[in-house]
């Protein structure tokens, strides 16, 4: 299926569009929304900038994390120094490795610790888990484990292998995957 002349007249409306905002600023947006095809191709793309935009995290330097979120970190990990932090719309996120294995602690806007993510091997995980994995998936090769804590203490394992993220209670029993 080929584009149509219709669209390449749409693609060429829309980038006309999108140059005359950008150089003469958003009143030119009240010719874009006359024509209703313009307008709801308009709302699409806003739509989907809307959705995708928010799940993006943000590279910060460390005078960039506030000074409560820095506090809490040091507290709590004093011998950590290389730290990559990353902010997204409501939380803060610091990366880095320890003992060879990578780890992330997410921190809300206030300092308050919310997720602690940490690398582990295949010796860490309860032996029934090994068994599951062993079981069920015995060509698979294992990628790589982490055991996720939350702040209600609650924690998971996730075991990615073949492409697939397989999630373990605290127990190291098989969870079916959940929407949330």
């Amino acid at each position: 299926m080929g584009i149509s002349l219709s669209s390449v007249n749409d693609i060429r409306n829309w980038r006309n569009c999108v140059t005359g905002i950008t150089a003469y600023g958003f009143s030119f947006v009240s010719e874009i929304i006359h024509k209703p095809s313009n307008m709801k191709t308009l709302i699409y793309i806003m739509a989907i900038v809307g959705f995708i935009s928010p799940s993006y995290a943000q590279d910060l330097v460390k005078a960039e994390v506030p000074a409560t979120i820095q506090k809490a970190f040091s507290r709590s990990y004093p011998k950590i120094n290389n730290v990559e932090w990353k902010q997204t719309a409501d939380s803060y996120t610091a990366n880095y490795k320890e003992n060879e294995l990578e780890r992330s602690v997410i921190y809300n806007a206030t300092g308050k610790q919310q997720q602690k993510e940490e690398q582990i091997t295949l010796a860490d995980l309860p032996t029934h888990t090994l068994k599951y994995i062993n079981d069920n998936h015995p060509d698979g090769t294992v990628k790589k484990i982490k055991k996720v804590t939350k702040k209600s203490g609650k924690s998971i394992y996730v075991v990615s292998i073949k492409g697939l993220e397989l999630l373990f209670d605290s127990g190291g029993n098989y969870m079916k995957p959940t929407l949330e």
